[in-house]
């Protein structure tokens, strides 16, 4: 089953995906007539366009659909290890992480792994375990997906290949983990290797791991001291991401989150507070919004105000930042750590002010 691919040369338009899940409707609505409503053609086409739904981020719809579907798939005469029904199931594992659904994710992704746990070469268990470690990551738990990452990637490149998109997705996802952990020359290193095979393949999936692989440079430069260039790799990247697929979509949030880090890391604070409204306001605009960001885009206001000597303000969006990351993201991930003790130096700050 595959998925929605957009144009070759960036991601799907909004007009783009609509028309998809039209045509997946009307391919429903046919196969439905065809063969009836539990035929695995009709199962098909139903997963197919829930898929859509996701892509449209309509994902009450899509979860009732996916969920009535996964249910079918379960019974004759397709049955549990079948592989519409992990295509299904893997869709909906897609749902409950971009819905904040952390520990849900994980654990429909480990039951999908075993269940396929006896088929040789199964590649869609290798996709939910990569998921799997997606969701704990999300958690928290960051030495623990980089641990299961390392284990999934021979596995990876024997299945997929080494510059397959799945291979090249598994690792970027690995490489912001090691950030996570403090490894950011490894990160560095990482993100343009990815680059530099990204960007030899054409495709709207392969531009999204041209930009994450760029977002993951900047943030690793930032972090290393080296703003300025974290900045030119983050800005030649929001450039590159509105040409392609307009200004307002998750990725573009995510590079502007990254330019804001670098801005703050020059004490070039106003430009940072105007970029910390820019990313706001286009992270209201874009449907769906990432639960993963939670709480980056208060940890740059607050920095900026605090940089500018407002600290009441900035103690009042540390705070802020402190209780999104506590609530989507859980106490034990590396951005609630740090939005903590950003909140302590800001409180520190303030009293001996006083």
């Amino acid at each position: 089953m595959a998925a929605a691919s957009g144009t070759s040369t960036g991601l799907p338009s909004s007009a783009s995906r609509v028309d998809a899940e039209q045509q997946r409707l009307r391919k429903l609505q046919a196969d439905t007539r065809a063969h009836g409503l539990h035929d695995p053609r009709t199962l098909e086409s139903r997963a197919l366009w829930a898929h859509s739904l996701l892509g449209l981020n309509r994902l009450e719809e899509c979860e009732a659909e996916i969920r009535e579907v996964v249910r079918l798939c379960a019974r004759p005469p397709v049955g549990p290890e079948h592989k519409l029904t992990a295509s299904a199931r893997i869709i909906l594992v897609t749902l409950l992480q971009m819905a904040g659904r952390f520990p849900e994710a994980e654990a429909e992704a480990r039951d999908l792994v075993a269940v396929r746990a006896a088929l040789p070469n199964d590649r869609p268990r290798l996709v939910a375990s990569s998921m799997a470690a997606l969701a704990a990551n999300s958690q928290g738990r960051h030495t623990e997906a980089v641990a299961e990452y390392d284990s999934l990637l021979p596995d990876f490149v024997s299945s997929y290949g080494a510059e397959h998109l799945l291979t090249l997705k598994m690792r970027s996802d690995r490489a912001q983990i090691l950030g996570y952990l403090g490894r950011h020359e490894e990160t560095e290193a990482e993100c343009l290797a990815i680059a530099g095979i990204a960007d030899r393949i054409e495709g709207a999936s392969a531009l999204l791991l041209q930009l994450a692989a760029r977002n993951g440079l900047a943030h690793a430069r930032s972090r290393l001291g080296r703003h300025v260039e974290a900045e030119t790799v983050a800005r030649e990247a929001i450039d590159r991401d509105a040409q392609t697929s307009g200004p307002d979509n998750k990725l573009a949030v995510v590079l502007r989150i990254t330019l804001l880090r670098s801005l703050n890391g020059q004490g070039r604070y106003d430009e940072a507070l105007a970029e910390a409204r820019a990313a706001r306001a286009a992270h209201l605009r874009t449907p769906g919004g990432r639960h993963d960001e939670a709480g980056a885009i208060e940890i740059g206001t607050a920095t900026a105000l605090a940089g500018l000597g407002r600290g009441e303000e900035a103690e009042a969006e540390a705070r802020r930042a402190l209780a999104a990351c506590e609530s989507a993201l859980g106490t034990g991930h590396h951005r609630t750590q740090e939005a903590q003790a950003l909140l302590t130096t800001i409180e520190r700050k303030n009293r001996t002010s006083e």
